[in-house]
């Protein structure tokens, strides 16, 4: 909850600062070069360190055993900037299908 909170007060606050584009762009003046380099280091970790894509996959096949007789599953995802997870699960619940 607390980060869906962070979330909205961050939308909120950048939205209220688009009124004046002076100050928006002293406190956020590299913003979408921040986004690419945060999307790299993401990346690189994610190679780097195979214990996130143990996680990854210990996590999907948990879902798959949960969703055994189910007609309809619903997954929701706060963090979805890395979908490295999901294409792979995507495919997996395909399969089982």
């Amino acid at each position: 909850m607390q980060r869906i909170a962070a979330y909205f007060t961050a939308g909120l606050a950048d939205r209220i600062l688009k009124g004046w584009p002076g100050l928006h762009r002293a406190l956020n003046p590299k913003q979408a070069s921040l986004i690419s380099e945060e999307i790299l280091v993401q990346r690189l970790f994610f190679e780097l360190f195979p214990f996130l894509k143990l996680s990854y996959v210990i996590t999907n096949q948990a879902i798959i055993e949960a969703m055994e007789g189910e007609k309809m599953v619903h997954i929701i995802d706060l963090n979805s900037s890395e979908p490295a997870q999901w294409i792979k699960s995507s495919s997996n619940i395909k399969c089982t299908a």
